[in-house]
């Protein structure tokens, strides 16, 4: 139970909080500073960058979900069977 737990935590802080939000406030970083860069109009500099940030989401879900797995499963994921066998282990010595 615990292991799921911390799974879910670590997953869902990751992949729907840490990663999109930052990935999301780059989109709108640059988007906002190139326009700034070309001197758009400063209705431009207000509008576009949001609109990039928000029209950006349909497409880094599923990347974000797919890289998040990835690394669930290469480290918080792997280091957690060996210390589960132990903990079965010690449940049995009991």
């Amino acid at each position: 139970m615990v292991e799921a737990g911390t799974d879910t935590l670590l997953w869902q802080g990751l992949a729907s909080v840490i990663v999109p939000g930052f990935t999301i406030h780059q989109i709108v970083h640059w988007t906002s500073r190139s326009l700034r860069v070309i001197k758009a109009p400063k209705s431009a500099v207000t509008i576009i960058p949001t609109a990039a940030g928000l029209g950006a989401i349909p497409f880094i879900v599923h990347p974000i979900d797919e890289a998040i797995h990835w690394l669930g499963d290469n480290t918080w994921r792997a280091w957690a069977k060996p210390l589960k066998r132990w903990y079965s282990q010690s449940d049995k010595d009991e």
